[in-house]
């Protein structure tokens, strides 16, 4: 089978807080930074998208799927989604959808199913049902039918045989079977290639093509476009192509993929993010000794943008830029032999640094210490044996420090591996700094952020004390006697009968507020309602206190967290489950109209629409089940009364 490379590997320098704050700095404002967001995605491995995407939502309490579907669009934004996806679950919504609509595209249920081991076919049926809450076979067979049902229901039973041992006489007579079924008969006995194609391990069916060759003179790809035609055909090529060579198979499907009009993104995707964990790089060498064009190239050709850019960056995995400078002079030291004891050439001045940082470019762009290669992006530090002085004194960063070392003859490998690793490490830390700016620039913005909150609420609270001192309080009787006979003994003087209401107003609002102070003493948060202004709002406020609840696993615990009253969660509850748990049936219910109607009057027309609907319903408890909603209910009286009218 060969040795199979991926192309993509676990990043050593992984920082999931810095990660995922460069997404969120690249998806902030006006237009998106896209090109940071492929640096990122296209150089983690799976489980480090998993991490990221997990630590993104726990951070800023926001799915960072839909971030990005709202950020991106077109094919870069389906393969960025699939990237974010765990593998076996991108699988099955690949099968799915291969599925979905009318008819089928068998082509990739039989490259999913003929590429993957017993125990991964097991795992897809399991998801998928998971997923889609299908049985997988079920959906196989209701969608196919005939001889292609039964081959593609053979595959989904993962009994192939997965050992490495090949049997010379199973061999040979399996390939007198496949003679006796196919070229010497009328017609053709299709269960009998399907059984052995399906049950076979790749090494014995390798033996057995090469014993049918031998019996009949042709070979088993030319005896199956003979004997077979249309789809079945198509599933068994394809079988005894990724029996033969699978890494040959992707790259031809890849070929197909870009072949003609049009391109099929959907394979590339599929292909390129699927594979790129297992043997992607195995696949472009196939690729390029197939077809004598690189996949760079044929890609290049075929698509275009950041869709473009995307692919390129997930098959053309570099190293780290410091791992890379360290492995060539390793490599350089290592072809050295006897350095002290031969006369060694001038030490070159110039140390390549693969850089993949803009600021830095930006900033040690001069024309007497860098030029920069327009195709490979390779920065060079170039030391100037004339005029150091003038440069260092108008450079003081600490790069230009390390660049302006004096050069010397003779410079053994071991003092340029130990420059490189300071040049490395004085990287890392200029990184760390613009990590630090960066986080600091997101506190002044959240500090932004509060105050005008802050304002907010103290307008509002300037407000409401100013209605309260207009409307007319609730008195002991001694007071309003005593107010009464004030005023009628004073009958003219009116800055006498206002100084006697400004006095009952002041004791009326110490009252309160005494009381309020003793409120909060015992809870130790304001329950004060907060008024929501909108749908989002009333979406994001329901999102928080589910964060904190799934936290805490406490729902008291929980509005407490956040100060807010659990009657303000649970009468606008039906509008965050029903754009949460079933998105699409929101054009259903309409749009929030707030010069007609109120938020909990909408609240209403949600839950009368997820109570009319029985699987949304469903749905909606179990999602509450299983944390993903907030176990709590609004009040249904006033629904229960529109659906008896």
């Amino acid at each position: 089978m060969g040795n199979c490379q991926p192309t993509i590997f676990p990043y050593e320098d992984f920082d999931v807080v810095a990660d995922i704050k460069a997404i969120r700095k690249a998806c902030k404002g006006l237009g998106t930074d896209e090109q940071a967001i492929i640096d990122i995605l296209a150089n983690r491995s799976a489980a480090q998208r998993l991490e990221i995407k997990q630590a993104y939502f726990e951070k800023y309490d926001d799915e960072l799927v839909e971030v990005l579907k709202s950020e991106l669009s077109g094919s870069f934004e389906k393969a960025i989604l699939a990237m974010l996806d765990p593998p076996h679950v991108f699988t099955v919504k690949e099968l799915r959808k291969a599925m979905k609509g009318a008819g089928t595209d068998e082509d990739v249920l039989v490259e999913i199913l003929c590429s993957a081991t017993n125990a991964e076919i097991a795992t897809y049926k399991e998801t998928y049902f998971h997923v889609h809450e299908r049985d997988l076979e079920a959906d196989v067979t209701g969608d196919t039918s005939g001889h292609v049902q039964r081959l593609l229901t053979m595959l989904l039973q993962g009994s192939r045989d997965e050992s490495y041992e090949v049997d010379e006489g199973l061999a040979e007579q399996d390939a007198m079977s496949l003679f006796e079924a196919g070229e010497s008969r009328f017609g053709t006995d299709e269960s009998t290639f399907s059984y052995i194609l399906a049950s076979r391990n790749y090494l014995q069916l390798q033996a057995t093509f090469k014993a049918y060759e031998a019996i009949s003179g042709t070979d088993i790809l030319d005896a199956i476009e003979n004997e077979t035609s249309g789809t079945l055909k198509d599933c068994y090529i394809s079988l005894v192509r990724c029996a033969k060579n699978p890494q040959l198979y992707f790259a031809r499907r890849l070929n197909a993929a870009m072949k003609g009009a049009g391109t099929d993104e959907d394979t590339l995707i599929r292909i390129i993010v699927g594979r790129s964990e297992i043997d992607l790089e195995t696949i472009k060498d196939m690729y390029l000794e197939k077809y004598d064009v690189p996949l760079k190239d044929a890609i290049s050709s075929e698509c275009s943008g950041d869709f473009k850019r995307l692919l390129v960056a997930v098959w053309l995995h570099e190293l780290h830029p410091c791992r890379l400078k360290t492995a060539k002079l390793l490599q350089a030291g290592s072809e050295m032999s006897a350095p002290w004891q031969q006369p060694l050439a001038p030490f070159s001045t110039e140390v390549h640094i693969d850089s993949s940082s803009r600021r830095r470019k930006a900033r040690l762009s001069s024309q007497n210490w860098m030029k920069q290669e327009d195709d490979a992006e390779v920065i060079q530090w170039q030391t100037m044996t004339s005029g150091v002085g003038s440069d260092s004194e108008q450079d003081n960063t600490p790069s230009s420090a390390v660049s302006t070392v004096t050069p010397m003859e003779g410079l053994p490998p071991s003092v340029m591996l130990t420059i490189t690793k300071l040049q490395c490490l004085l990287e890392s830390k200029q990184e760390k700094i613009e990590s630090l700016e960066r986080q600091v620039e997101d506190l002044q913005q959240d500090r932004k952020f509060l105050r005008q909150q802050i304002e907010n609420l103290t307008s509002t609270r300037s407000t409401s004390a100013t209605e309260a001192g207009k409307s007319i309080y609730s008195e002991p009787k001694a007071h309003k006697r005593q107010r009464t006979a004030s005023s009628s003994s004073s009958l003219g003087n009116e800055s006498g009968s206002d100084g006697s209401f400004t006095s009952a107003s002041s004791a009326a609002s110490e009252k309160r507020r005494r009381h309020k102070e003793k409120k909060r003493g015992k809870k130790g948060k304001d329950y004060g309602r907060k008024r929501a202004t909108g749908v989002q709002y009333v979406i994001h406020r329901y999102k928080q206190v589910l964060s904190a609840f799934n936290k805490k696993k406490s729902m008291s615990g929980a509005f407490r967290h956040h100060g807010i009253d659990r009657n303000t969660i649970a009468n606008t509850a039906p509008i965050a489950e029903l754009h949460l748990a079933a998105k699409e049936a929101v054009p259903l219910v309409g749009p929030f109209r707030p010069r007609e109607e109120t938020l909990v009057n909408y609240a209403q027309r949600c839950a009368l629409a997820i109570e009319t609907d029985e699987e949304l319903s469903r749905k909606i408890e179990q999602m509450k089940a299983n944390g993903e909603l907030l176990p709590i209910s609004a009040k249904r009286a006033r629904v229960h009364t529109m659906l008896g009218q």
